[in-house]
């Protein structure tokens, strides 16, 4: 099973991401490969910095990008996942279309 959590902040995606780790689950964060990216780059990270870098990211190669930077991370894993951290609706269609090919790989 491969689960979506998004929501506000304070919305309590991390508590849902917690209970779903105790029940099995890997748990892939979306705003992890983007500090990933940071870091290659030599960029401090905090919530501005992250903000910003991550309207950049989008903005240069689409809003779908952080899906695909994700959906990397992602190959290999099996069993259950839940992806933390989606930002629109973008993400989420690049998601179901791509992601059962990606694990099956």
């Amino acid at each position: 099973m491969i689960v979506g959590i998004t929501g506000y902040i304070g919305s309590g995606k991390s508590t849902v991401a917690e209970l779903l780790r105790r029940r099995g689950f890997k748990i892939v964060e979306m705003r992890d490969v983007v500090v990933d990216e940071m870091k290659k780059k030599g960029i401090e990270v905090d919530s501005k910095s992250l903000r910003e870098f991550s309207t950049a990211l989008r903005k240069r190669y689409g809003n779908a990008v952080v899906a695909k930077l994700t959906l990397k991370r992602i190959k290999g894993i099996r069993g259950d996942i839940a992806i933390t951290g989606m930002r629109s609706a973008y993400e989420e269609a690049y998601f179901r279309k791509h992601i059962k090919a990606a694990l099956q790989r």
